[in-house]
């Protein structure tokens, strides 16, 4: 399992949860390798790392992603 690096308080454990069911969900969906997958989620989480509200950052994320990889493929 990746450890998304994060702060450990409730808040925390509920968004590394919902990180770590987002990656799973994509893993399924995408033709890419988990590196590769944990190297766009990781990116993604970056451009919110210093946003106080936390609540919607895995939706975030996901979306990132998603558009990042759209951007990318041929």
């Amino acid at each position: 399992m990746f450890t998304f690096p994060m702060v450990m308080t409730d808040s925390g454990l509920a968004e590394a949860k919902a990180l770590e069911h987002l990656r799973e969900r994509l893993q399924k969906r995408l033709p890419i390798t988990p590196a590769q997958l944990d190297d766009a989620i990781t990116a993604a989480l970056a451009r919110y790392a210093d946003r106080p509200i936390r609540d919607f950052v895995p939706i975030l994320v996901e979306r990132d992603v998603l558009d990042g990889l759209e951007k990318h493929s041929p």
